[in-house]
């Protein structure tokens, strides 16, 4: 520890260790560790919590650049992800139709977390990791992680003089290697250790803290096939499936549009036919009414023919008669 030792403004600590790339500082505060201010990690601080750089991490899935690792929920007002086109080279643009299918393709459960207290009956709404990576496998990455598993209780935990590991003992076999990452209950708090010793199947050995707990039990152990989800990936192929929904919305309501044009059109069609053939049959009334006036007229001329006979026929006797008058 000492006053501007590497730094120029401030106080240094400097962890142990036989080369500056392997000093290791430990902080033991059990009940906890308060910073006035703010704390930058491998960077000045520009923000209360300020982290730069990452680890490599390997995965069965591949190499991933981590910054944190969180064992619980992580609460925040907002989150924004990085997505500047500057850092992105786009190399295609998501197949929309096939997004669709892959969502079909989802199960959503209702699920609650094992290890949730029995009185603690909410649920989540969520996909299982294992059934996602069949639908969309770059949304499921493999990693070593810590699983709940019946807890074992041990008989004892204790700890020697200076710096030994804590040595606890169980009443039964704990099945547990030596370098196997577990996950203890210590006094009400966990605690992830790497197990250092395991002298028999009932006895197990790690270093950490300073006092050996009074209470201890193992209530997780590492994985290396652990699944974990990015559910961006699937919220970004439910956003392509929409914009692929709205496409077909949009062919439909043209096409929708379109016929009731077309129904339009055939009623317009239609009620200029009905005129059509309203004026047809009143054409038609109309010849009958000229064919039936000239029958008529024909009648009426037969009809004047045989009156105008008859009158002749009956007119010639008596001018015959008035002439024999006439002679006498």
């Amino acid at each position: 520890i000492g006053y501007n030792l590497f730094s120029s403004d401030g106080l240094d600590i400097t962890g142990a260790g036989p080369t500056p790339i392997s000093r290791k500082l430990y902080i033991f505060s059990g009940g906890g560790t308060t910073f006035t201010g703010s704390v930058g990690i491998n960077t000045g601080a520009l923000f209360p919590l300020d982290v730069a750089g990452s680890t490599l991490y390997n995965t069965p899935s591949g190499q991933v650049n981590a910054s944190a690792r969180f064992a619980g929920w992580v609460v925040a007002q907002n989150f924004y992800a990085f997505s500047d086109r500057r850092i992105k080279d786009v190399v295609a643009v998501s197949d929309s139709p096939r997004d669709i299918e892959s969502l079909r393709k989802l199960r959503i459960t209702d699920y609650r977390m094992k290890g949730q207290k029995p009185d603690d009956k909410r649920t989540s709404k969520g996909v299982i990791a294992q059934e996602l990576r069949e639908a969309l496998p770059n949304a499921v990455m493999e990693m070593a992680n810590i699983i709940p598993i019946t807890p074992i209780e041990a008989v004892s935990a204790e700890r020697g003089p200076g710096v030994s590991p804590v040595v606890a003992k169980f009443a039964a076999p704990h099945g547990i290697q030596k370098g196997d990452r577990i996950r203890l209950e210590l006094d009400g708090g966990t605690q992830d250790v790497v197990v250092a010793a395991v002298a028999d199947d009932r006895t197990l050995a790690y270093d950490g803290g300073i006092d050996a707990p009074k209470h201890l039990r193992v209530i997780g152990r590492e994985v290396k096939d652990f699944l974990s989800v990015d559910y961006q990936q699937i919220y970004m192929t439910a956003v392509s499936a929409l914009q692929e929904v709205d496409r077909r919305l949009q062919a439909v309501d043209q096409r929708v549009q379109e016929v009731e044009k077309r129904e339009a059109r055939v009623t317009e069609l239609e009620a200029k036919m009905a005129r059509v053939a309203d004026l047809e049959k009143k054409a038609a009334r109309v010849e009958n009414l000229e064919r039936d006036m000239a029958e008529l007229r024909k009648l009426v001329a037969g009809m004047q023919a045989a009156k105008e006979k008859t009158e002749s026929a009956s007119v010639s006797p008596a001018s015959s008669s008035v002439s024999v008058v006439t002679a006498r």
